[in-house]
Order: structure tokens, then C-alpha cells, then sequence
């Protein structure tokens, strides 16, 4: 839940949270400022209807290349640089950054 809250409250101004991970039904509701998700048009959106083959289709779409990826990863590091990995993402200054163990 912490996460959810987390992710909302960092939500910038015309931005979209998706949500595709259900929780527990008796810890499921959070509160919802609509005056903010109004004023900076943010979006909320549930998805749902991903199976295990979706999963393993979109790992052999990534594995064999039939869909190229490279231009969106910024930042390429190692486990151990786990700390300047993580202030390049604090600070957003990169696309998506990848961790190698």
C-alpha cells in the first residue's frame, strides 16, 4: 500500500499511474486527493487481463530483439553501484536505468 501512496504522491502534472497489481481486499482503499488529480489532469487507470503467456511473449519479444528497446535505457550499472544508480533515478535524470548483479 505504501507503494501506491508513494507512486501517487510523486505523480507529476498530466501524468498517468497505472495500476496492474491488485491488493488485499481489506487493505485496498486509499484516499484520493481529486482536487490535485483535476488541477494537474493526472490520470488514474486500472489494467488488468495479463496471463503468464503475456509474460513469457513479451520476454521473447525482448530476448530475440523483435522489438528494440536500447534507445530508452539511459543508464547501464552494476549491482554494486546500486547507490549512484539510485540518484540518477531520484533525481530523474535518466529514461530507465538498468541494474546488472
Amino acid at each position: 500500500m505504501e507503494a501506491y501512496r508513494e507512486a501517487l504522491g510523486s505523480l507529476a502534472s498530466r501524468g498517468r499511474m497505472v495500476i496492474f497489481s491488485g491488493l488485499a481486499q481489506d487493505n485496498s482503499i486509499l484516499p484520493v486527493d481529486f482536487n490535485t488529480l483535476h488541477y494537474n489532469e493526472q490520470t488514474l487507470v486500472g489494467a488488468y487481463g495479463c496471463s503468464y503467456r503475456h509474460g513469457a511473449a513479451a520476454l521473447d519479444y525482448l530476448g530475440s530483439r523483435r522489438i528494440q528497446v536500447d534507445d530508452l535505457i539511459s543508464h547501464r550499472f552494476s549491482l554494486w553501484d546500486l547507490e549512484e544508480a539510485l540518484v540518477i533515478v531520484k533525481h530523474k535524470r535518466g529514461m530507465k536505468v538498468l541494474l546488472y548483479p
